[in-house]
């Protein structure tokens, strides 16, 4: 599919369907800025797949289907940090790890979204 189809397509489906999917993400998820993350970031997947080639016959139920696996992986990542938060403090940060080389250290193995979190967190 050429950029002109592409773009159309993920427009006019844009326009009909990003408020359904918002309001789905939001009863799910429970946080209104990051449903509309998710479901912005749905049509920029679906716009790179056209572009890439792929064959998508159903886009709806292709944005669908991911904005549901997305928000799936969104409530596992933050059942897991609250699991997490339910650690004693001494089992996630030992005290051995107090100064700035060592704390450096363990921030550059996150990843960027990781870091991102846990600066937000913080």
């Amino acid at each position: 599919m050429n950029d002109a189809d592409a773009t159309t397509l993920v427009t006019e489906l844009f326009d009909r369907w990003y408020t359904p999917l918002v309001r789905y993400a939001i009863r799910s998820l429970a946080a209104h800025d990051q449903a509309e993350d998710l479901v912005q970031d749905v049509f920029m997947q679906l716009y790179q797949a056209l572009r890439s080639g792929k064959c998508i016959a159903y886009p709806k139920a292709w944005t669908l289907c991911v904005l549901r696996r997305a928000v799936s992986r969104q409530l596992q990542e933050r059942f897991r940090y609250e699991q997490l938060g339910d650690l004693e403090i001494a089992q996630v940060w030992p005290e051995d790890v107090a100064d700035a080389s060592t704390v450096h250290t363990l921030l550059s193995l996150l990843s960027r979204r990781e870091e991102e979190v846990l600066l937000l967190r913080l």
